[in-house]
């Protein structure tokens, strides 16, 4: 699995293999065996092995998933997500291993609002392995270039480098993240000769000037206090 999720899909193969070949009844392991046969162009074995898992656990929500890959890499979308029904997303919701691969087949299967969706929700749940997401996973190159994709793949790193030794924060950087769109300023009327219009802001910036003068030195009436201080009358003397 490490080789796998390390970007060495040949190198991880024979010991799926031998996983396969040691427990044959166990779906979890003919079902990786099929989409590590996929991922590494092996098609015609990958058909064997689904056929095998459709003969003998039609209901086993492994089969499902292992047929939907199998169609969506063929290029049958459709045909993909009627494989999937509806146990596969039931438990994708909470389980991290079939939340991912329902994010691969949505991908592969041309559903890009689906497989992001549920790429956040495998990310929500736990799964920050930057390499593996933003490098090494060929399933998710459908969808690499969406802004909504790329935002959270940053938000994944931001997570993942916080456990990265400096080697692997070297090694991957953080990508870039799309910038926010930014809407145009409505254009002027036909014949118009003036300008864009403004920008204008709220609440509006005060203006504040400086009292005028007139004469040399002198300020101007409006400049001059409202109110000037009473004088004070002297206090009356007493007779005599």
């Amino acid at each position: 699995f490490v080789a796998w999720v390390d970007g060495r899909p040949e190198d991880a193969l024979g010991y799926y293999r031998d996983f396969a070949a040691m427990e044959p009844d166990n779906p979890m392991a003919l079902w990786s065996l099929a989409w590590l046969l996929l991922s590494t162009g092996r098609a015609g074995e990958a058909t064997e092995v689904v056929e095998r898992m459709a003969g003998a656990m039609p209901d086993n929500p492994y089969t499902a998933l292992a047929r939907a890959q199998l169609l969506a890499t063929q290029g049958d979308g459709d045909g993909a997500m009627a494989a999937l029904g509806t146990q596969v997303a039931e438990l994708a919701a909470t389980h991290e291993l079939f939340s991912r691969e329902l994010t691969h087949c949505c991908a592969m299967a041309g559903r890009t609002d689906d497989a992001i969706r549920w790429f956040d929700n495998t990310v929500r749940i736990g799964t920050t392995n930057y390499p593996f997401w933003g490098h090494h996973d060929r399933a998710l190159d459908p969808i690499r270039e969406d802004p909504r994709f790329r935002r959270r793949l940053a938000e994944v790193w931001d997570e993942w480098s916080r456990l990265a030794t400096p080697e692997e924060v070297a090694r991957y950087p953080r990508p870039a993240a799309p910038r926010a769109w930014v809407t145009a300023a409505p254009a002027r009327r036909a014949g118009s000769s003036r300008g864009p219009p403004r920008r204008r802001c709220w609440p509006p910036a005060r203006s504040w000037r400086r009292p005028r003068r007139s004469g040399a030195g002198r300020r101007s009436r409006g400049s001059r206090p409202m109110h000037r201080p009473r004088p004070v009358p002297a206090p009356a003397r007493a007779p005599g």
